[in-house]
Parts: structure tokens; sequence; C-alpha cells
């Protein structure tokens, strides 16, 4: 009868000590992805695409969506961002934020319309940090 009490015993402290090991990586992955509203932009990481490749310059024309994603260096979105897109005064762009601050994926939106056509290279900024992805924008 002394062995089945060991063994039960030995079976229920094996399962207190995987329970108590899962509550702790299961922690720790809670305060891991919480710090990525006080973490920094990481200029490398982060990235922005335009959709359509190209659009129609001009009154009638077409905007573009700009996309922003800002990422820290551990691969996670930026919450709380503030988002700039920059360009030349010459471009003539009229650069509207549809979502200047970055929700909890690190997702930014901007439209751009243009007054001639062109290829233009604009520059993207988050909390001041300019993204090195250089972004061209096509008006046909």
């Amino acid at each position: 009868m002394l062995p089945h009490i060991k063994l039960v015993g030995l079976a229920l402290l094996l399962a207190l000590i995987f329970l108590l090991s899962f509550t702790v990586v299961e922690r720790s992955s809670i305060i891991f992805r919480s710090r990525a509203s006080t973490a920094i932009v990481d200029r490398n990481n982060s990235f922005v695409f335009v959709v359509p490749a190209c659009g129609r310059a001009g009154d009638n024309g077409q905007p573009l969506r700009l996309n922003v994603v800002a990422l820290t260096s551990a691969g996670l979105g930026k919450e709380n961002s503030t988002c700039k897109v920059l360009a030349p005064f010459e471009y003539k762009l009229a650069i509207r934020a549809v979502q200047g601050i970055t929700d909890s994926y690190g997702k930014a939106l901007f439209d751009i319309q243009a007054e001639i056509p062109g290829i233009f290279e604009v520059k993207v900024l988050c909390d001041d940090i300019v993204i090195n992805e250089r972004q061209k924008v096509c008006f046909e």
C-alpha cells in the first residue's frame, strides 16, 4: 500500500510543477507583449507600402493609400505612435492622415493625391524616427 501512496504523491507533485511552470511562461509572455507600447519604433524593422501601385493625377484623380507599419525591434506593433508623411512642396502632393496615430498593430494610414503626373519620393516618420524604407508614389 505504501508504494501506491508514493506514486500518487509523485504524480501530484509533477502536476503541480507543470502548472506552475505554465503559469510563469504565460505571465512572462503577457508582460513581454505589453512592453510594445513603451518600446521605440525600429526604423529598420518597420515598413511602408502603397495601394494601388500607381494612381491618377489631377482634380478627378485616384488617391493612393499609403500604409505604415511601425514595429519595435522585437517585431511587435508600436501602438500610439504619431506618424507623418513628408514630401517637398514642389511635388504638390495632397497628403491626408486617415489614421495618423498607430493602432495596436502599429498600423497608420494616409491618402495621397497629386496635381501633376510623376514619380515622387516621400519620407515617413513615426515618433520623429525616419522609417528607413524609401517610398515612391506614382501618378499617371
